[in-house]
């Protein structure tokens, strides 16, 4: 009995090599009655051992409900914390979309008309200059045809010199009005010009604006779903 080891949850009776107590143990499992030896020091010792052994383990059970709800907890209220995020940004890109289709029609309906405009406003200046050398030629030829008319006499000379006179006059009104009107259209067109300029660039500034903020959703949104997915990831391997 000096060699036997100590009695334990997993050995029991550890004099097992005892035949007096295999006897024992064979007439036990046979007879379905209890342990007939009387070591009841080593019994009593090997029951409060597991009982000790069950309560560490409800203990540690306890604790572990307890972290799991506190986890399960914590998960929940950040995943309602993304979640929240994550709706507030899909609608915050679906208004940026929004703003930049119209935007993208704005300009694709303003470039056909600043087209139509600039085709009408060059075929006003060439009508207007084909006009004016059509009426300078017209007077040229007429004050020839006055002027070889009236050679005869001076009187139709003094007459052709008076009214050669009036049509120089008129010529060179004739000429400031078209000069004046010519660089008229021309600072309109220019203004016109500048006009569709700073609205092409504004469009085109908005566009990049609306593509960037649209980026920076996006990549804002991208590593709040990766932390969701491994959150959740994280949240399902603790409930396996």
């Amino acid at each position: 009995m000096d060699d036997d080891e100590d009695p334990s949850a997993i050995n029991r009776y550890p004099d097992n090599n005892d035949s007096s107590l295999y006897l024992l143990f064979a007439n036990r499992s046979a007879s379905g009655t209890r342990c007939q030896h009387t070591d009841w020091d080593r019994c009593e010792a090997i029951r409060i051992q597991e009982m000790h052994e069950a309560r560490d383990r409800a203990a540690q059970m306890e604790k572990i409900m307890r972290w799991w709800k506190d986890c399960t907890a914590e998960w929940r209220e950040k995943w309602l914390v993304v979640k929240e995020e994550r709706d507030e940004a899909r609608e915050e890109g679906s208004s940026y979309k929004k703003l930049f289709v119209e935007t993208k029609a704005k300009l694709d309906k303003i470039v056909p008309e600043k087209i139509v405009l600039e085709s009408e406003l060059e075929d006003t200046k060439n009508t207007l200059r084909e006009i004016t050398m059509d009426q300078l030629r017209r007077d040229v030829l007429e004050y020839d045809d006055d002027r070889r008319r009236n050679e005869s006499s001076a009187e139709k000379d003094e007459l052709e010199r008076a009214a050669q006179l009036q049509k120089n006059a008129n010529l060179e009104r004739l000429l400031a009005t078209s000069q004046e009107t010519i660089k008229r259209l021309e600072q309109l067109s220019k203004q016109h010009k500048e006009q569709i300029k700073s609205l092409t660039e504004k469009s085109a500034n908005r566009e990049k604006e609306l593509k960037e903020e649209l980026c920076k959703l996006k990549d804002q949104y991208e590593p709040k779903e990766e932390k969701l997915s491994k959150t959740f990831s994280n949240g399902m391997s603790l409930n396996k």
